[in-house]
């Protein structure tokens, strides 16, 4: 990638009249062939940004340089007149961009096929849905001229094919040298597609050319003033909506119990090492809990989910999974189920295990956040291409090398 800005925005700041300021002293290069994704709450400026660099609003003060062709997309149906049909967009479209004859019909052609619009775009664009209009303005992009694409969120108004298809053709467009800037909600897009990310909370708070460090600064951000958990949770499992709650505040000394079980603690920790040292990819990731069966009938049956910090379920275990396995009765008193990982499992991050509890095989409930833990990078990794790779998870395979 050639390392020549194509964005430059140099002190950009935004109040209005009531004197809210929206932006605050925004600098920020982005490069020719780069993928940068803008993370933030709603209101921490991300649109009013994009906005500004697409020439819808100035800024109170700063500039922002632009260095090729800009499209842009920034709300649903924006840029398209609704009493025209799709073909008859696309036609005004290429004419302000000057795109004339055979170049004009071989793209009509390719935004017609790639957006799957059927005869719809025949029809007037004031009768397409919101996904409709994602897909005439999305493939346009594609095939019509562009160096630089300006995106604000909505994407995510598409089906999931078609946004499958789209990550295909963004991957092309950074290929190519072009340059992709969105604002987005959805943490896994910054994961897989960006090559830079942003957090942006009036100003700039956090910026990485590792999305997952972005990533993560923000959830954590915004998750840590949230309730642990309801210690009445295992009571009422049937009815439980305790589904989304804090990931950061431990929960180690919180007691939970009912007629059969007593929960008394959870940790993580790195097989050899202390409870409070880190863990690495390359350590062997432990899960110990410590419980209390209160009678000495059936089975208390635990089951832990590891979930990423966006709330990806990547993997469920339980110490009763096994084809062998039957109900016995275990007589009351103090359990510890200790449970692994193997080393080099779980790439780099913050992670968070839920707890499912059962006895005799019926569900008792369901603790969504008993702890959280963060895996930090392997030093040798750190100096390695591909240890940014925005994937959870890093089974090592067995490799076989054949000659002939």
């Amino acid at each position: 990638m050639d390392k020549q800005p194509v964005i430059i925005i140099n002190g950009i700041s935004k109040s209005y009249s009531n004197g809210t300021t929206v932006l605050n002293d925004i600098q920020l290069d982005v490069y020719r062939g780069e993928a940068v994704g803008i993370v933030g709450k709603n209101g921490a400026g991300k649109s009013t940004l994009l906005k500004i660099l697409s020439g819808v609003t100035k800024p109170t003060s700063g500039t922002a340089t632009i260095i090729g062709q800009v499209s842009s997309m920034l709300s649903v149906g924006a840029g398209l007149h609704p009493d025209l049909t799709g073909i008859e967009n696309l036609n005004v479209m290429a004419t302000l961009a000057n795109i004339k004859g055979q170049k004009l019909k071989d793209a009509i052609e390719q935004i017609t096929a790639f957006s799957e619009l059927g005869d719809h775009i025949n029809a007037a664009v004031k009768t397409y849905s919101d996904g409709m209009y994602v897909r005439l303005m999305l493939s346009s992009f594609f095939f019509f001229p562009c160096d630089i694409l300006l995106i604000d969120e909505v994407i995510a108004a598409g089906d999931a094919g078609f946004r499958a298809k789209c990550y295909r053709q963004f991957e092309l467009m950074l290929a190519q040298g072009k340059t992709i800037v969105f604002a987005t909600h959805n943490m896994q897009d910054v994961l897989t597609l960006c090559t830079k990310a942003i957090y942006l909370d009036k100003e700039i708070k956090f910026a990485s050319t590792d999305p997952s460090e972005v990533v993560n600064k923000y959830l954590k951000d915004v998750t840590s003033g949230m309730k642990t958990f309801d210690p009445t949770w295992i009571q009422h499992a049937d009815t439980a909506t305790n589904t989304h709650i804090d990931l950061y505040t431990s929960a180690l000394t919180e007691k939970v119990s009912n007629s059969d079980f007593r929960l008394i603690s959870a940790s993580v920790y790195a097989l050899g090492k202390e409870l409070n040292e880190s863990i690495t990819i390359d350590d062997q990731v432990t899960f110990e809990l410590v419980y209390e069966k209160l009678h000495s009938e059936g089975a208390v049956e635990l089951g832990i989910k590891v979930f990423s910090l966006q709330d990806t379920m990547l993997l469920a275990d339980s110490n009763t999974y096994r084809k062998d396995y039957t109900i016995a009765d275990e007589e009351k008193g103090k359990y510890t189920l200790i449970g692994s990982l193997p080393s080099g499992f779980l790439n780099h991050g913050t992670y968070y295990i839920g707890l499912v509890v059962s006895l005799n095989k019926v569900h008792k409930g369901t603790w969504q956040n008993v702890l959280r833990f963060d895996v930090l990078q392997s030093e040798w990794r750190k100096k390695e291409p591909w240890s940014t790779l925005p994937v959870q998870v890093l089974p090592r395979l067995q490799w076989t090398v054949k000659k002939g």
